[in-house]
């Protein structure tokens, strides 16, 4: 069974995850151009979107 989130102190229930994916980009020609995306191989972080407090076990909460 996986326990659902509960929301910080600061009852916000809106969390973000750590950036674990980034678009790069190039100035080719005077434009800037889209090259790739690239992804970090990390553990899911999530965050609360006010307060910043990381929610524990992340990983196992996002289906």
């Amino acid at each position: 069974m996986i326990a659902s989130p509960k929301p910080c102190n600061c009852n916000c229930e809106e969390f973000i995850t750590k950036p674990i994916r980034y678009d790069c980009y190039e100035i080719i020609d005077d434009k800037l151009a889209y090259i790739q995306t690239e992804r970090v191989d990390e553990r899911i972080r999530l965050f609360c979107r006010d307060c910043g407090k990381e929610l524990e076990n992340a990983e196992f909460l996002i289906s």
